[in-house]
């Protein structure tokens, strides 16, 4: 039993509310990156008080890659320092960089501003196996989709990746490796922590979706 509200204005994604992801292919797609949550949560028949930060997505989207196009990596984060950021690279087959990568950066004061693919840099560092496995390990620059079957939602994963971003840059590691979502199409959905340029000192917190692997 939720309150959700905001005091930041509305993000309209991409070019005014349209996030195009290839030659006609795109969505509709706002945001509010920054809730105020408070409620209660029932566990196990016990009211236990909550209260937080929240992000709420909408998006009416043809839901189709175009040729080339393996899948998605897609991050929503808030950091410490008030800023949020939304952004994703689209997977190629030959590992080029998508020109329809994009993303938004929103200030603490709440305006944004929009970033193309030539101003971020999205780099995954380590991936998990699948459950049998309890690390990570290092993942490969250029991802494919599947396994050596071809089987759908099978990773590996890349759960740990560096952020570039203008002059700075940071790390973002999956909160709980296991966060797969078992739908008819797998793929990978949740909590990620993001942390300074070493990895030590957490910087903030989101969500990352991972799909085509």
């Amino acid at each position: 039993d939720l309150t959700l509200d905001s005091n930041r204005p509305l993000v309209q994604q991409g070019h005014s509310g349209y996030s195009a992801k290839g030659p006609g292919q795109g969505s509709h797609y706002y945001s509010l990156t920054r809730l105020q949550v408070q409620g209660k949560l029932n566990l196990d028949g016990r009211a236990v008080a909550v209260h937080g930060s929240g992000w709420l997505d909408r998006e009416w989207s043809t839901s189709v890659l175009s040729a080339g196009q393996q899948g998605w990596d897609w991050f929503a984060l808030q950091l410490h320092d008030g800023r949020d950021l939304m952004m994703f690279r689209l997977r190629r087959d030959d590992c080029d960089r998508d020109p329809y990568d994009h993303g938004v950066l929103v200030a603490a004061d709440g305006r944004s501003q929009r970033l193309g693919a030539e101003q971020f840099t999205l780099t995954p560092l380590r991936q998990w196996q699948g459950p049998e496995h309890a690390d990570l390990v290092p993942a490969a620059v250029c991802q494919s989709g599947g396994d050596a079957s071809g089987s759908p939602g099978s990773g590996p994963w890349p759960l740990e990746w560096r952020l570039q971003l203008g002059d700075e840059q940071f790390r973002i590691r999956a909160a709980v490796l296991d966060q797969r979502m078992r739908t008819s199409v797998q793929y990978w959905e949740g909590l990620v922590h993001v942390y300074d340029t070493a990895g030590e000192a957490q910087v903030g917190r989101g969500y990352m979706e991972l799909t085509g692997y």
